[in-house]
């Protein structure tokens, strides 16, 4: 069973991840916040409830985390 703690912490890495995004490919400029953020806002207006919601929010997050290339990938060791 998932407690509150581990889903804060579970969002935490979350948006971890996606600013190290940011900062290995800052080409991609934030777009997966502001597609996070647009996802979750629809999901609210169209009536989804806030756990799926939370759900929504966190795959915005991480849905460009496959968008690095191998040769970036490749500089970071």
């Amino acid at each position: 069973m998932i407690t509150n703690t581990m889903r804060f912490k579970l969002y935490d890495v979350i948006v971890s991840l996606s600013e190290a995004v940011d900062l290995i490919s800052p080409e991609l400029n934030s777009h997966h916040q502001r597609v996070a953020y647009l996802s979750y806002r629809i999901a609210e207006q169209i009536g989804i409830p806030l756990k799926i919601r939370r759900e929504i929010l966190m795959q915005g997050l991480l849905h460009d985390i496959g968008a690095l290339s191998l040769a970036e990938r490749i500089s970071l060791f």
